[in-house]
């Protein structure tokens, strides 16, 4: 297993220090500075992996919470922050530096089901050597604050076997809340979630791809168990899409959200018609894996009117993380009733 450690270490890069934040935002040229409700929401990966896979990554952890807690006292802060890889007690800490009420976590642990979720021959052909026979010895690394209430929590590993690679040594899944937004009749569920990578994982495109597929599928089932008809619904993370056609293929392919998903920054992009927005947006609509969905439920219409980026850019000297930082603001809108 140190072996294992030593490279994935070695696959990582290690970002010290912090820089200004980046308040440049994309806007839709129509936005009403007085929204019937607002809601900001931060998806973050934060490379929050333990010593010695990641090195020291304290500083930039301590950093994170402290962009975050400087948002707050210019009254900037997002309300939800939807973090990822967010494994060791500093990255969990984000949440208590950061200011925020109210914490949930996603799950602690994989479970093991009586027969291999991907079949006998994707089982057999599991590798210790790349830590697909050892469980999850670390938890799903997900993490929600809320400045709003968390009404309601639920949360789910993609079970043993489910996985390719490195990537199994965590619980990766999903973890769902119920958020009562000031303003708005009902809850809005929302989601954070880490699907398998591709290269990453150190196993063949394949066989992570084949995962990967599984999972997006018990993603849609999981969401749409947790979510009655008509709720108004927010997910986001790491996706890990990328532009692999198979993976395009399997995630196009599912009905995460339903048929009115929105991708909420692609959706900004093509709206705006004068502010160009950060330079990192293209590159992260071109990576494809961070992401914000959304959609209307019965009773709320959910608008997403603007997005930027907190952080240090990935491309900068010293960024906090490998992955952006991205946040997306949303006008809810209470329907009339009867409608």
């Amino acid at each position: 297993m140190g072996g294992l450690f030593v490279a994935l270490a070695a696959a990582l890069l290690l970002a010290p220090g912090a820089s200004a934040i980046d308040t440049q935002r994309l806007q839709i040229a129509d936005h009403e500075p007085n929204p019937a409700a607002q809601l900001t929401v931060l998806t973050y990966n934060v490379k929050g992996l333990p010593w010695p896979i990641a090195g020291n990554r304290t500083p930039q952890l301590d950093a994170i919470g402290a962009t975050l807690g400087e948002l707050r006292r210019h009254g900037n802060q997002p309300h939800v922050v939807l973090l990822q890889e967010a494994f060791s007690s500093e990255a969990k800490a984000i949440a208590t530096a950061a200011g925020y009420r109210h914490v949930a976590f996603g799950p602690k642990e994989a479970p093991k089901l009586a027969a291999p979720p991907l079949g006998e021959a994707f089982a057999k052909a599991a590798q210790w050597t790349r830590g697909e026979t050892a469980g999850s010895l670390a938890d799903s690394g997900l993490a929600m604050l809320s400045d709003y209430p968390i009404v309601k929590v639920e949360r789910a590993a993609f079970p043993q076997g489910a996985c390719a690679g490195l990537d199994c040594l965590a619980a990766k899944g999903v973890l769902l809340a119920w958020i009562r937004v000031p303003g708005i009749p009902t809850p809005v569920l929302i989601g954070d979630t880490h699907l398998n990578s591709r290269h990453a994982s150190g196993v063949g495109a394949g066989r992570a791809n084949k995962a990967y597929a599984w999972q997006v599928g018990d993603l849609e089932k999981l969401v749409a168990k947790a979510a009655t008809p008509g709720t108004p619904m927010i997910v986001g993370g790491d996706f890990n899409i990328g532009r692999d056609n198979a993976r395009v293929a399997a995630f196009d392919r599912s009905g995460l959200l339903g048929s009115e998903r929105r991708d909420d920054l692609a959706f900004i992009h093509q709206a705006s018609l004068e502010n160009p927005g950060a330079a990192e947006f293209p590159a992260i609509m071109a990576d494809n894996k961070i992401k914000l969905f959304s959609r209307g439920g019965r009773a709320v219409r959910v608008e997403p009117l603007e997005a930027w980026v907190p952080f240090p850019s990935t491309s900068d000297p010293s960024p906090l993380s490998d992955h952006p930082g991205l946040i997306v603001e949303y006008r809810l809108i209470s329907k009339p009733t009867g409608r």
